[in-house]
């Protein structure tokens, strides 16, 4: 196929009973033939593509089938017609057969007491259930029918097309039946119990149902402090699982005194200024910069506009950085918004730069500068000794304080909210004749709400609201914010006064409906690389989709062994997704289905695109050199695996993961755990997972590198110590290499406690020499490196805003060594964790470029992380890792779920690029 030759399916707007499929004929004036089954009752609406002027629709059977002048077919009663449409030389013909809903049993014959469940097929109705004689047998709103006493009766089911009926005939029991009952399902707070009943005397056998319990919830208040939000919480007392917090106070926030100077600031020192808090006696610490009497960081004016360039110039040697702060940071204990180094490859001391456009250390609230004082200081190094320093201040643009992207949403739709404002600012969202008061009893709560400024949100950001805000249970009738009219508000300091007011409303059908069209281009076709463009277009009547959900597909529907491609956001009437840089498109994959989703479900049908011939990247006929797993962040507890608190999971995900490496991966040479291995570095949690690791026979060795929760517990020589001890280093440091099936294996390590790795020169060094011996022997053959921190900015969970990468801070010389031995060596293959970023996240491959080798995002098997709806990320249920397949010219790098038992479509990785 050539480069860029488009792949076209379009699909007819429908809302049909079953699938259909669209065939296109050779002939030369029938355009499309098509088969559609309906339910007696549904209608459809036929999209007119491809066919223009004036179109006469008929019908070969009007007693069956309807159709009218717009290509709206009706079903009226069973049979088929063909359904015929004309523009000029062009015509569509469509078969359609009207299907009859039947009950699944005309007569049955039952004993006294006994059971027998009936139901109405080929319907999508509601059913209503009777019976003509309930002393004779009775029926349950399920179609559970009873039997009563002997005698006959009728069971009718209604709905919308008629009725439908059953002869019911109940006979005396033979014999007095023994049964022996079996509780095959208990009864949950949202589930409805079974008990099995079985004579033991004949096969006489019936269940009885038990109707749910519903929640019983046990109400718990936790009162605001002065940093973390007060709210009230609800456990239900049949089953703790079922939580949930409602009714927020916000925190008060510290109330600082004027503070105290304890020590005053020299040309050699800072100074130091102490204030307590009124309130709960915390302490906190501001420096007092000493006024250098040459400046040497100025700033090319003293007041700015919001979203104006503000340019630095500053004069310094090799280790000086410039970095901007709030006035009121303590620069030693929180990160710069803003850096850049005064003099490496990129800049020139005394030269002015943009500090906007410079490396952003992921303060999200801070990341626009909104209004406010600001202070930009030049460091001597590292250790954040300042050399100079200017003060400037940044005024409100003037413009609207709080914005929408649409007035009128579908159901289910995104609400992108950007509101201007400080940290104590708010919006919400209330039904439009809501009252906004918390106190008063006329007054109610927002439905869902965001701080302007605050909790990694930033002024003048846009964010969804119904996706990242906290959300008010008690307005659970508006969770999903159904068909109405709604406004959005912005308020002041905390309070219940608004200062804006912006009104929408949603409208539409709350399902979403498939695509009208969608297109593929492959950017290689033939490479069986799935890099390309994939374009869809909404069908004009869909209001309610906002996303779009895609599978790798053959002719019997989406490949079993894959889980779905990665989500995307529908942006609006055609939406354009690239797909993820070298991932591959499976053996087997014939097609690529594209679905719509929101809130409210998955369209029933789809829009596909064909494949063409030799798309698929093939590999399993050839026999792997080695294999192994790549995995990250177990954080193992030392509980029970039957205990039922979220952070238990982890070690049932951790046995999960090692039956599925069993189950899958029988060939494995090695399982890696990159970091992260104990949840809080205490010596039962190791041995926990040693407990687990033996419950799985046929397991390969497994092989650890060190992470920050495995250093947390005690002092670092302590924890240190413990790492070494389990993860068997050989070398007395948590640094080390090994040799596994012919393959390199080094495992880098923090020497240091804390979120970042703190790598020393001898570590660095020791590195270096090993890469250069490996180059030595075999440039070509690849060398795995675990890290459990990422380097800024090369996979998810490193890139700006997100603040999980973490192997030295940026710019720093330890992160500048660790990219120039990294550099040299092509053949590497990185591996990081730390972040916990799902693998359907965006870029979790850093592909090999003339900086850096090939890098990878392991994400996590205890719990996951995603940025879908936040850059900063949330948490997300679930256990990802790899399975590593090396063959002669390529790494095969294939990202597994778990959970379920399948590959992850969007991380089927391939290196092909590691030789020099």
């Amino acid at each position: 196929m050539k480069q860029g030759k488009k792949i076209v399916a379009i699909l007819l707007a429908l809302s049909l009973c079953l699938p259909f499929n669209l065939v296109t004929q050779a002939a030369k004036k029938t355009i499309v033939n098509a088969q559609y089954s309906l339910c007696k009752g549904n209608s459809i609406l036929v999209k007119k593509t491809g066919l223009k002027g004036r179109i006469k629709w008929t019908s070969s059977n009007k007693s069956c089938v309807g159709v009218n002048s717009s290509g709206q077919i009706k079903a009226k009663k069973a049979g088929k017609a063909t359904v015929t449409a004309r523009a000029g030389k062009k015509t569509y013909k469509i078969l359609v057969k009207v299907q009859k809903s039947v009950i699944s049993k005309k007569v049955k014959t039952i004993g006294k007491n006994e059971y027998y469940k009936l139901s109405v097929l080929k319907n999508k109705d509601n059913v209503k259930w009777t019976s003509k004689n309930t002393k004779i047998a009775r029926v349950s709103s399920k179609g559970v029918v009873v039997g009563v006493k002997p005698g006959k009766t009728t069971v009718t089911a209604k709905i919308k097309q008629g009725t439908l009926s059953c002869k019911i005939i109940v006979k005396p029991n033979v014999h007095k039946h023994n049964f022996m009952q079996h509780i095959k399902q208990k009864a949950s707070c949202d589930k409805e119990g079974i008990i099995e009943y079985k004579c033991t005397d004949c096969d006489k056998e019936y269940k009885k149902y038990i109707d749910a319990l519903g929640h019983n919830f046990i109400k718990k208040v936790v009162p605001p402090t002065c940093m973390q939000r007060g709210y009230t919480e609800y456990v239900c007392k049949y089953d703790k699982a079922h939580t949930y917090r409602s009714d927020y106070v916000k925190a008060g926030g510290h109330n600082w005194n004027k503070g105290r100077v304890v020590k005053e600031a020299s040309p050699e020192e800072d100074g130091e200024k102490r204030f307590t808090c009124k309130v709960c006696g915390a302490e906190k610490t501001e420096k007092i910069l000493w006024k250098t009497e040459q400046k040497r960081i100025f700033t090319d004016k003293d007041i700015y506009v919001e979203g104006e360039n503000i340019k630095v110039t500053a004069q310094g040697d090799d280790d000086a950085w410039v970095g901007i702060y709030a006035e009121v940071d303590s620069v030693r204990n929180v990160s710069p918004i803003y850096r850049y180094n005064v003099s490496d490859s990129t800049h020139q001391s005394g030269k002015s730069y943009i500090i906007q456009k410079e490396s952003f250390r992921g303060r999200n609230e801070l990341s626009t500068l909104p209004a406010g004082k600001y202070k930009v200081i030049l460091f001597k190094n590292e250790n954040y000794d300042v050399e100079d320093f200017s003060y400037i201040k940044i005024k409100d643009n003037g413009e609207a304080k709080l914005q929408l992207n649409k007035k009128v949403y579908g159901p289910g739709e995104r609400i992108m909210v950007t509101a201007k404002g400080s940290d104590a600012d708010w919006v919400g969202i209330y039904a439009k004749n809501d009252l906004p008061n918390e106190s008063e009893a006329s007054g109610v709560k927002s439905i869902y709400w965001y701080y302007v400024a605050k909790d990694g949100h930033s002024s003048g950001k846009a964010y969804a609201i119904n996706k990242i805000g906290y959300y008010n249970a008690e307005r659970s009738q508006y969770k999903n914010l159904p068909v109405g009219e709604y406004k959005a508000l912005l308020f002041k300091d905390g309070k219940y006064e608004a200062v804006e007011q912006i009104d929408f409303a949603v409208e539409g059908d709350n399902q979403p409906m498939a695509p009208a069209t969608v297109e593929y281009v492959l950017d290689k076709p033939g490479s069986g690389l799935a890099n390309g463009k994939v374009t869809v277009t909404l069908n004009e009547a869909d209001h309610a989709s906002s996303d779009v959900i895609m599978y790798w597909a053959d002719n019997d529907g989406p490949l079993s062994d894959y889980t779905s491609l990665a989500k995307f956001k529908i942006s609006g009437e055609t939406t354009e997704f690239k797909m993820y840089e070298n991932t591959i498109i499976p053996e087997g994959a014939t097609r690529l289905l594209v679905y719509t989703t929101n809130i409210y479900g998955t369209s029933s049908q789809y829009a596909e695109v064909k494949l063409p011939e030799g798309s698929n990247f093939k590999f399993s006929n050839e026999k792997p050199i080695t294999e192994f797993e790549m995995v990250s962040d177990v954080h193992i507890t030392d509980r029970s695996m039957g205990e039922t608190d979220i952070n238990y999971k982890n070690n049932q995900h951790f046995k999960q993961m090692l039956e599925d490496v069993q189950k899958n991966s029988p060939d494995s040479k090695a399982i890696i755990i990159n970091g992260d291995i104990a949840d809080t570095g205490k010596e039962s949690e190791y041995k926990n997972m040693q407990k687990i690791y033996s419950q799985v026979s046929g397991l390969p060795d497994i092989y650890m590198a060190v992470g920050n929760h495995d250093l947390s517990a005690n002092d670092y020589k302590t924890q240190a110590e413990l790492f070494i001890k389990y993860a068997n280093t050989g070398t007395g440091k948590v640094y080390y290499d090994r040799m596994i099936n012919g393959y390199h294996y080094i495992f880098l390590g923090s020497e240091k406690q804390g979120l970042r790795a703190d790598l020393s020169e001898a570590q660095l060094k020791w590195f270096d020499e090993l890469l250069a011996k490996d180059t030595a022997a075999n440039p070509e053959k690849p060398v795995f490196v675990m890290l459990h921190q990422s380097l800024y900015n090369t996979v998810a969970g490193s890139l700006p805003g997100q603040n999980w990468d973490g192997a030295g801070s940026e710019g720093t010389a330890q992160a500048k060594q660790l990219r120039a031995i990294l550099k040299k060596y092509p053949q590497v293959l990185m591996f990081n964790g730390h972040s916990h970023w799902e693998l359907n996240s965006e870029k979790c491959m850093y592909a090999r470029d003339e900086e850096l080798p090939n890098i990878f995002n392991t994400a996590a098997v205890g719990y996951l992380w995603s940025s879908y709806d936040d850059i900063v990320g949330s948490y997300t249920e679930g256990s990802n890792g790899y399975v590593i397949k090396v063959y002669k010219d390529k790494v095969m790098v294939l990202g597994r779920d778990f959970e379920n038992g399948k590959y992850v479509s969007s991380a089927m990785f391939v290196a092909q690029n590691y030789k020099k």
